[in-house]
């Protein structure tokens, strides 16, 4: 599915749910068009995931999702890059050899990457192209996952495209 030029604007319920506990910062998300919600929930540490199911799919059985994370920043890290590090070390404690990893683009306030991955731990072969940010007080992580082997190029262009063009927000007070 070619992802479409037009997109949801979600920034004023989404922007607004995450900065809630975080004064003055929140995510300017662009939902691309063609999803639905199929879960939002709450934890610890002021985490809160979205995830986005295609139109027609179902959250228990996608075959793409969009998810956006926010939680509060971990102390120990200080960069994006830090926290993409510790995401590969885990990963590998818990599939060991079995997803390659690769940094697309980074700076010091995110860091893009890709990652494909052989089935492990009940999960079917997928590939992901995610985005960690790093803001004053909050990480968030924008992914798009779909269980195929390889993103057709066109595809992988676009999903790139939209998780470039969303960026956390501060507001002056």
């Amino acid at each position: 599915m070619v992802l479409r030029s037009a997109t949801l604007v979600c920034v004023v319920l989404f922007a607004a749910t995450l900065a809630a506990p975080r004064a003055k910062e929140g995510l300017a998300l662009k939902m691309p068009t063609g999803r639905k919600m199929g879960n939002v929930s709450r934890g610890a540490d002021d985490m809160e995931i979205m995830e986005c199911v295609s139109d027609g799919e179902k959250i228990e059985d996608w075959k793409e999702l969009v998810t956006v994370q926010s939680f509060r920043k971990p102390k120990a890290l200080k960069t994006p890059e830090e926290m993409y590090d510790m995401l590969v070390k885990r990963r590998e404690q818990e599939c060991s050899g079995s997803t390659v990893w690769t940094i697309i683009e980074k700076s010091e306030k995110h860091v893009t990457y890709e990652w494909r991955a052989k089935p492990c731990l009940g999960q079917p072969e997928q590939t992901e192209i995610a985005k960690i940010m790093f803001g004053k007080n909050t990480c968030y992580i924008l992914h798009y996952a779909t269980k195929v082997a390889e993103i057709p190029a066109d595809q992988r262009q676009a999903w790139l495209k939209w998780i470039g063009e969303n960026n956390v927000t501060t507001n002056s007070p």
